[in-house]
């Protein structure tokens, strides 16, 4: 790295952290329409700000996203994903109020910034705005940068694959797709993911109307329900034979789809044995006190998570739902929402006609399968150029990472790899934060002798940026 930008980000670090305070205090939470556009609005001027030369709000039929270009005449391009809906507040409880961006100590972790969003995704994204914008300011900027970012992702990104579409063309003029990211556990261990598994969000809607049986268009009163049909008893019946006992999905079709480990997965896969050892994948996949499915562990338990498909009952709804909705009712329609991960060549289109044909087979012809997103798997090498540079920085840094064939969700950035045909590393860098899923979410400012705080969080981004530029 320059001493011109090291010394940019030194000299600018109280501006930079203010920035991400600001966003952090803005509420973007796209499941309860709350500030999405506000939010994008936000991101143009920081990115003008950062001497990005075009930048402009991206219309869609749902929320904006935010596109940002700009052309150093650099030999290699990048192109960056990202999202900038948070959470909702969620009911544990906060310290602090969630979106006061409150700068406090943590007995762990020194300073660090609280509110939604502060860790994932908000934090890191204006983190990764903040490092190329001293590249850009000091004329050291390596490559030319894309940006395309979308206020959705906890929606399930429906909206990201045409904005992608609309800018395709120049998109494809990328090397590889690369964010910066604050990736470090609490521990100070990091880790590089190589793969995305396929992501099908859907709503399973069983009426009464097209089914042509119980309540039609309005509900029945339940001292009826000796003598009628429930749509809510028939949702039951139809989730109860999607998946065995044990959860595993029962769509005839599905494994045969699903594509062995390579020669490197199996490699990878050894190398995670070794590290962690039979007892230890419980915990490196993210399981934590709950047991597995099954009670498997260790290989097999590995293999489950790399290579099975799963079906997830996220929410069922129908009928009294809280105060201000109907009691005692035979309700109407009855939803369940799914969400489906798929491993790598199983399609989200082979999955949904095997759930038609599931479906139909057992005489639930009239339930509705409503599509919300579709997103497919990715898969990048361990020895492309962006993967070398994120390892070699990690390394650098001395740390020794985990590299998973495969792990977590999936999403809308994984077009970049199966459309376009790019090295895809979602998401890589220093520092990070914590308690994403309760309250009082943070993200680390000063670090610690574990994880790096935000200045060197910012210098590691640059650092695989400069990396990358120079294979």
């Amino acid at each position: 790295m320059s001493q011109a930008t090291n010394a940019y980000l030194e000299d600018h670090f109280d501006a930079h952290l203010a920035r991400i305070r600001e966003f952090v205090a803005q509420p973007t939470i796209s499941t309860e329409d709350i500030g999405i556009l506000d939010g994008a609005w936000m991101l143009r001027r920081y990115l003008m700000e950062a001497g990005f030369p075009e930048v402009g709000l991206v219309d869609t039929p749902g929320y904006p996203g935010v596109w940002a270009s700009i052309d150093v005449g650099a030999p290699k391009t990048i192109a960056s994903y990202g999202f900038f809906d948070s959470r909702p507040v969620g009911d544990r409880p906060w310290t602090y109020k969630p979106f006061s961006a409150a700068l406090v100590d943590h007995p762990d972790h020194g300073r660090v910034v609280i509110g939604r969003g502060a860790s994932s995704p908000k934090g890191p994204l204006v983190a990764w705005i903040n490092s190329l914008e001293a590249m850009i300011k000091t004329d050291s900027l390596p490559v030319n940068v894309m940006l395309l970012l979308e206020g959705e992702e906890i929606k399930g990104s429906p909206h990201y694959p045409a904005m992608f579409e609309s800018f395709k063309d120049r998109l494809s003029e990328a090397d590889a797709c690369f964010t910066g990211g604050m990736t470090q556990a609490g521990s100070g261990a990091v880790s590089v993911n190589l793969g995305f598994r396929g992501f099908l969000v859907l709503e399973l809607r069983v009426s009464g109307e097209r089914w042509g049986r119980g309540p039609g268009k309005k509900p029945l009163h339940s001292s009826l329900k000796n003598v009628a049909d429930s749509p809510p008893s028939r949702l039951a019946n139809v989730l109860a034979s999607l998946t065995d006992a044990n959860g595993a999905p029962l769509l005839d079709g599905l494994d045969e789809a699903v594509l062995p480990p390579s020669e490197e997965d199996e490699r990878l896969i050894s190398d995670l044995l070794e590290r962690y050892g039979e007892e230890g994948v419980h915990g490196a996949i993210g399981l934590g006190n709950s047991p597995a499915l099954g009670d498997i562990e260790g290989r097999e338990l590995l293999m489950s998570y790399l290579y099975s498909p799963s079906i997830n009952i996220n929410g069922v709804y129908s009928g009294y739902t809280g105060p201000g909705t109907e009691v005692f009712t035979v309700p109407e329609v009855a939803t369940a929402r799914l969400d489906l991960r798929l491993p790598p060549g199983l399609t989200c289109e082979h999955t949904l006609r095997r759930l038609r044909d599931h479906l139909d087979a057992r005489g639930f012809e009239d339930v509705e399968i409503d599509v919300l997103a579709d997103h497919d798997w990715s898969r990048t090498s361990v020895d492309t150029e962006i993967v070398r540079a994120v390892v070699d920085s990690y390394r650098n840094s001395g740390l020794d990472p985990s590299i998973w064939p495969y792990k977590g969700g999936g999403g809308p950035w994984s077009l970049y790899r199966s459309e376009l045909g790019m090295p895809l590393m979602n998401g890589a860098g220093l520092g990070g934060g914590g308690s994403r899923d309760a309250g009082d979410e943070y993200l680390i400012v000063d670090g610690t002798d574990r994880v790096a705080g935000l200045l060197d969080s910012q210098k590691s981004q640059i650092d695989i940026v400069e990396r990358f530029a120079d294979m």
